[in-house]
């Protein structure tokens, strides 16, 4: 007993105390173990785990609704669902301008298929409305451009909403001529967004669905009816 008291603690073979190296060895051992097991976990995880993890997470989650018809929702916050009313005119005046955006976009079946699994049907009915939606628009487009023909213009309704130094900085995307560069994000006239604020509003959404597709100018695209 005196002797290990003098001696100190075991060691091993090149003179760490045996019990840090029992611990070194241990936890080699573990992670090895976790190696040999880590293309298999994730292989699990990865087919099984996050797919019913995104299934459980999409039967809850319905912020494709707030995104797809902005307006709409705000619009309904008032509304009591319970008093067997339907939503006031400024709901449905809000639905017409989301549904004929949601409609350009091709993004309203998506939303239909979404609520379809709260309400079987509802997909059909988004389906036929964003058919109709269009016919909306142009009837809207046939009456503004019969009273003056430079409505039908794109540069005209870039010109009303678009801020000067958009202007300025599409023309020179334009002119640069690089296919690689992203065309420049829209910015609003205030004056027109003070004064026309549903229109800058739907214009801004147009301007939006044009630079992501990065084909032209939204000064040459005419804006939807």
């Amino acid at each position: 007993m005196s002797d290990i008291t003098q001696n100190g603690p075991m060691r091993a073979a090149d003179g760490t105390p045996l019990k840090k190296s029992l611990a070194r060895a241990l936890r080699r051992q573990k992670l090895r173990a976790l190696a040999l097991i880590a293309p298999l976990l994730i292989f699990v995880v990865v087919t099984f785990v996050a797919p019913i993890a995104d299934m459980l997470f999409r039967s809850v989650e319905n912020q494709i609704v707030a995104e797809t018809l902005p307006r709409t929702v705000a619009a309904l916050k008032d509304w009591d669902s319970f008093s067997g009313e339907i939503p006031d005119e400024p709901v449905f005046d809000a639905l017409t301008i989301d549904f004929q955006i949601a409609a350009e976009q091709k993004i309203h079946t998506k939303l239909g298929s979404r609520l379809n699994y709260e309400s079987p049907g509802i997909s059909s009915v988004f389906r036929s409305t964003g058919r109709g939606a269009d016919k909306l628009g142009k009837d809207a487009e046939k009456e503004i451009t019969g009273i003056d023909a430079r409505w039908k213009d794109p540069a005209v309704w870039a010109q009303i909403f678009g801020a000067a130094d958009w202007h300025q900085a599409v023309a020179d995307w334009v002119a640069a001529e690089d296919a690689s560069a992203k065309m420049p994000k829209f910015a609003a006239n205030p004056d027109a967004a003070a004064a026309l604020p549903l229109t800058e509003a739907a214009y801004r959404a147009f301007a939006a669905d044009v630079r992501a597709t990065g084909r032209k100018a939204v000064t040459e695209t005419k804006p939807w009816p």
